[in-house]
Formats: C-alpha cells, structure tokens, sequence
C-alpha cells in the first residue's frame, strides 16, 4: 500500500460509518436499491441530511488507522449545525464530557434543536453525549423486543430501537446489515424528522417526551420474565433495560399531528406519560408522580432533576412548590 495514501484509505473507510448512519435516516424509499431510510422519500422529498465529519484518525500497534471522535471539533461541529438550520443532531459516538461540550449541547437546544445519541455498548455506564440530560439516549433491542445483548442499560436510558441486523448502506452499491446503538439512534432520528415534519413547532422537550410517553413497554430477561417497568419510584414507566420503551414510530407521529395548535398550548403533566391528549385519559391527583410539579425545602430554583417529592405540610418550615409550564403551541407565549 502507498503509504501516502494510507491516511486518506483509513478516512475513507471510517466514514463509512457517518454514511451508513445517514442512509438509515434519510435513504430514499421505493427506489429498488434494497434499504429505505426511517424519513427518505422515493422523490425529491424526504428528510435532508448534513453530514459533518469530527473523525481523528489513531495509528494502531498492528498498523490499522481507527477512527475516533475528535473532541476538539464536536461542540464546533454542533454549533455549525445548529447555526446552519439542522432540526436535529444524530451522534453514533461515545467521547469525554467537557464545558465546551456542554455549552455546545445547551446552545442547541435552546435553538429548538433535538439531541439524539447512541446510548452505548455494554454495560449500565451509558456513553457520553447520550447521558446528558438535554440529550435523548438510545438504547439497542433486539428483533424479538427484548434489550439488544451487547447494548447498554440503566438510568439515563431514555428509549431503544432495533440494534439487530440493521440494514444500511456504507456506500454507493453496497447493502448490508450489522449491530448496534450506532444504528439504533438514526432510527429515532428518522422518527423525530417525521415528528418535527407533522408538527414543526414541537420542542426538543416535547419531542423526547413523546417518545417517551408513546414508546412500547417489551421485553423479557433471561428468565423470560418481563422487566420492571416501575422498578424507580421518580421514573414511573422506566426500565433499566428498555427506558420507556422501544420506538413506536407510528404512534409518536400521530401524537405530533394530535398535539399540533397554531396558537397557545399551555400544559403541565401529572406523569410521565401525558403528553396532553385530550382523549383516552384518565386524570389523576397523583402529584407525586408529576415531572412538572416538584418540591423544595429552600428556594433555591433547581429544576426538576434534583426534585424532592413530598407534599407534606409543616408548622415550622416553608415549603416551596415549583410547576413547569409548557407551550406546546406555535403561538410564543408571553
């Protein structure tokens, strides 16, 4: 081999992987090719797709150059994205945490822009970007609705989409298929497209919710038991192995469309699975089950991710009660 050469050789096959995550999200359907992407369209629609590269290239000991995220460029990747018009953010990587990250990852979603990760392999630690709490983390299942063997679980899981023979294209030709939460996130990423083309006034907060709120509770364990979907009493819904559920693409587009209002739409939610239909719900007093309405001993503003929860009455010491309001509207609120 031309050494030369060989750097842009260990690019070129990298890449592969950013082009096989945009093919599962935007690969034009109907066409014959043999794979139809989550939000492709047979025409000149379909979602559009911004491809940057954050790739740094590592000598091996054997000789092979691997690709790794490059942790200088991420955050500037995302607020060029963000500046460029993108909707939202697909990352099929893992990195270190750092401030300019978590400003990068703040500035696109207070611009209205959906975080979208691979949640990991392996294990309950789950990688970062993906942990951050503006993010949506992507959890891998298998073909029979159960936890994708090598995929990760845990807390901060939010959702999960197939991680099992994926069907892709890593280049121009060429369909395969392989394993993993790289290709289970541009799945959610597809979903979110379709979400934010039914419904263009939809908040990152709003689209996470519902999927959350609209995904499917699966899955069984080794045992063939069914995993526990209220094993944390402020994740209510939540599994260790699954989130909220697996992707219900269908379902999470109909509510988009159902939730669409041209003008004000103020709601708060009482559990995690309001997502403010008016229809098929049962209202109930159960606060403490509430993500919009949390408790305090000080007045100190935290928000609800440091909540307290417990409504209880005290002669000597102030309570302070918080209420998140959201607009689901296009209309901005005063």
């Amino acid at each position: 081999m031309d050494p030369l050469n060989h750097e842009n050789l260990g690019a070129a096959l990298f890449n592969r992987h950013g082009t096989s995550v945009a093919t599962i999200i935007a690969g034009k359907t109907n066409n014959n090719y043999g794979m139809a992407g989550i939000a492709g369209d047979p025409n000149s629609g379909g979602a559009k797709v911004m491809l940057l590269s954050v790739q740094k290239l590592l000598l091996q000991p054997n000789g092979d150059l691997i690709g790794k995220p490059n942790a200088n460029v991420v955050h500037l990747a995302i607020y060029y994205a963000v500046n460029m018009g993108a909707k939202v953010i697909n990352t099929s990587f893992g990195m270190g945490n750092s401030l300019a990250m978590e400003a990068a990852l703040q500035y696109a979603f207070d611009n209205g822009v959906v975080l979208i990760c691979a949640g990991g392999q392996y294990g309950s630690v789950i990688d970062y970007p993906a942990i951050h709490p503006l993010t949506i983390a992507v959890g891998g299942h298998n073909n029979q609705g159960s936890k994708y063997s090598n995929g990760i679980s845990g807390f901060h899981l939010d959702v999960t989409a197939p991680s099992e023979s994926v069907v892709y294209s890593p280049e121009s030709g060429v369909v395969t298929s392989s394993d993993g939460t790289s290709f289970a996130a541009p799945i959610a990423s597809g979903v979110a497209a379709l979400m934010l083309a039914a419904n263009p006034c939809m908040s990152p907060q709003m689209v996470k919710e519902t999927l959350q709120a609209t995904a499917i509770k699966s899955g069984v364990d080794a045992q063939g038991l069914p995993y526990n979907y209220n094993w944390e009493e402020d994740k209510p819904g939540h599994s260790k192995e699954m989130g909220y559920g697996r992707i219900d693409a269908e379902a999470s587009v109909q509510a988009a469309i159902d939730l669409k209002n041209d003008g004000y739409d103020l709601s708060i939610r009482d559990r995690i699975d309001d997502i403010g239909s008016d229809s098929g719900y049962d209202w109930t007093w159960d606060f403490d089950k509430s993500p919009d309405i949390w408790l305090r001993n000080t007045n100190d503003g935290l928000v609800n991710q440091f909540q307290e929860h417990f409504f209880e009455y005290s002669p000597t010491q102030s309570r302070y009660v918080y209420v998140r309001v959201t607009n689901r509207g296009c209309l901005p609120s005063p």
